[in-house]
């Protein structure tokens, strides 16, 4: 799978899991995904998304899985990412953060 990852996945509320990792997906990160606020898991590691975390995903308040790792994200992680009372694990090794 390839090119951007489309918004209106962050309108799929009822989402448990989002899993795409090990693909060809470019673009930024869509802050839609603040939306899914019931998904446990995201899991977009090693595809080729740039630009920054949206601070939206601080919503998604159930999760328990947060793998961003090996991309091509840069900036900051977002201090919000600190309201994710719920993660377990969290992956953003291999990025170009700040």
């Amino acid at each position: 799978l390839s090119g951007p990852i489309a918004d209106v996945v962050g309108g799929m509320t009822s989402l448990l899991m989002f899993d795409v990792q090990n693909n060809q997906f470019t673009g930024a990160i869509p802050s839609t995904f603040g939306q899914l606020t019931d998904a446990r898991q995201l899991n977009l590691s090693q595809n080729k998304l740039s630009g920054s975390i949206p601070s939206e995903i601080a919503f998604m308040s159930s999760l328990q899985a947060l793998w961003l790792n090996n991309n091509l994200l840069t900036g900051t992680i977002p201090s919000e990412l600190g309201q994710l009372s719920n993660v377990r694990s969290m992956y953003l090794s291999g990025n170009d953060f700040v």
